[in-house]
């Protein structure tokens, strides 16, 4: 996944609709997905806004799909996005690989998209 940085004020929008757009945050247990008949116009408007500010921020984003928790109460977004993008070193360039592309669902801790992917040490 190659994600490029967003501005403090993008991220603050995103934390801003995930608390003022419940209908948007839930614990999916495989496919589950928004109930669009119980979106408002408001609501509606916040996911293009999110769908906005991911487009520019995920290469080959797709979809946004939900907000949702984890263990540690950390707020994640679940979106779809192109696996068949890769970083090529040679040409320092973003790249489909060869053959179909895949679409795949994909998960990031929001504040990821501010501060670049965290380092796990085991």
């Amino acid at each position: 996944m190659i994600i490029k940085l967003i501005t403090e004020e993008e991220y603050n929008t995103l934390l801003d609709i995930q608390k003022n757009h419940p209908v948007l945050t839930f614990q999916n247990k495989g496919y589950d997905y928004i109930d669009k008949s119980k979106l408002t116009d408001d609501d509606k408007n916040a996911l293009e806004i999110i769908n906005t500010i991911l487009s520019k921020a995920i290469e080959g984003f797709n979809k946004f799909y939900n907000y949702c928790y984890t263990i540690s109460n950390e707020i994640v977004i679940r979106f779809d996005y192109d696996w068949s993008l890769t970083w090529n070193n040679d040409i320092d360039k973003i790249i489909k690989r060869e053959g179909i592309p895949f679409i795949g669902v994909g998960y990031l801790y929001l504040d990821e998209l501010l501060k670049g992917f965290r380092v796990i040490t085991i």
